[in-house]
C-alpha cells in the first residue's frame, strides 16, 4: 500500500493551492450511493437491507442511514473507512497523483486531467463500488476562502457550480454569476487580452451602478445587500433599494480577484 496515497485520501476536506483554472478539463466523480455501499461492504447491512435502500428515493435512504448512525455512531466511521478506500483504489488504480486533484469533498473526487475514461469500479470485500463522472468543468476560481466557482462555457448550455452558498440562494446573483461566465469565456475564446477588455468593460459598469441591482448583493453564504453608512447592517430584498445605497465592495473584492487571475493567466 502507497502510505502517503492512504494519507492523502483520508482527508475528508482538501482544497489544492492551484487559485484558478482556465479551459482545461475538471472532472466530478462521486461514489454512487456511497454511504448504503459502504456500509454493505463494511458487513453492516445484509444485501437485502441494501436492496430496499439502493431501490428507494434518495430522501428516504438518507433519512434512514441517519437514523442508524444516530442510534449506532460508529457506523460513521465505518462508513468513512470504506469511502477512504474506495478513493485509494480509484486513484490508484489509473494512476492518479495526488497533485492532479483539485478538490476532496468527502465521497467527490475533482480531477484536473484531459483523460475522462477511467476504470470507474473499484472492488472492496468482494462489493463492487462504482466511480460516477458527475460533471465535467473546463475552468475553477477560488473567489473567497469559502467560495468556489466551477463553470463550462463550451457548448449550448453553460454548466455552473458554486460551493460556499446554498443553491436556493444562488439564484439570487444569477445576474452576477452571468457577468462572471461572460468573463471566463472570454478568456476561453479569446484569450487574455480579450477577457481583460471584457473584464474592463464589467468592472467600469459595476462601480458605476450600472448594472442589475442583484449585482450588488454579496455573493456569500448570507446573499445580502450591505447598506452604506449603516454600520454593517445588511438586508435580504431589494424592492425599496437604489444601488447607489449599496457597499459594494465585497463583489468588488471578488472582481479583482479575477482580474489577478487573468493577469497571470
Amino acid at each position: 500500500m502507497n502510505e502517503d496515497l492512504m494519507k492523502f485520501v483520508s482527508q475528508q476536506k482538501y482544497l489544492s493551492e492551484v487559485p484558478f483554472i482556465f479551459g482545461r478539463s475538471i472532472f466530478e466523480y462521486d461514489i454512487k450511493q456511497a454511504n448504503i455501499h459502504a456500509l454493505l461492504a463494511a458487513g453492516k447491512i445484509s444485501f437485502e437491507e441494501f436492496r430496499y435502500l439502493s431501490l428507494a428515493p434518495k430522501q428516504i435512504r438518507e433519512i434512514e442511514i441517519g437514523n442508524r448512525i444516530k442510534a449506532d455512531p460508529e457506523l460513521y466511521q465505518d462508513i468513512q473507512k470504506v469511502i477512504c478506500q474506495a478513493k485509494y483504489e480509484f486513484m490508484y488504480k489509473n494512476g492518479i497523483q495526488p497533485v492532479q486533484i483539485l478538490r476532496i469533498a468527502n465521497d467527490s473526487l475533482y480531477v484536473q486531467t484531459p483523460i475522462n475514461n477511467y476504470e470507474n469500479i473499484v472492488t472492496i470485500n468482494e462489493v463492487p463500488i462504482e466511480f460516477v463522472m458527475k460533471n465535467h468543468f473546463m475552468n475553477y476560481m477560488k473567489l473567497t476562502d469559502h467560495i468556489l466557482f466551477f463553470c463550462n462555457t463550451f457548448g449550448d448550455y453553460w454548466n455552473i457550480d458554486i460551493k460556499g452558498i446554498k443553491q436556493s440562494r444562488q439564484r439570487l446573483h444569477q445576474d452576477f454569476i452571468s457577468q462572471l461566465c461572460n468573463i471566463v469565456d472570454a478568456r476561453n475564446n479569446g484569450g487574455k487580452e480579450i477577457a481583460i477588455s471584457e473584464f474592463n468593460k464589467i468592472y467600469n459598469a459595476y462601480i458605476t451602478y450600472s448594472l442589475p441591482i442583484s449585482c450588488y448583493r454579496e455573493m456569500n453564504s448570507d446573499s445580502m445587500f450591505k447598506i452604506k453608512g449603516k454600520n454593517g447592517f445588511s438586508i435580504s430584498g431589494s424592492d425599496s433599494l437604489k444601488a447607489e445605497q449599496v457597499d459594494y465592495s465585497f463583489n468588488l473584492m471578488i472582481l479583482r480577484t479575477i482580474y489577478s487571475y487573468l493577469l497571470q493567466s
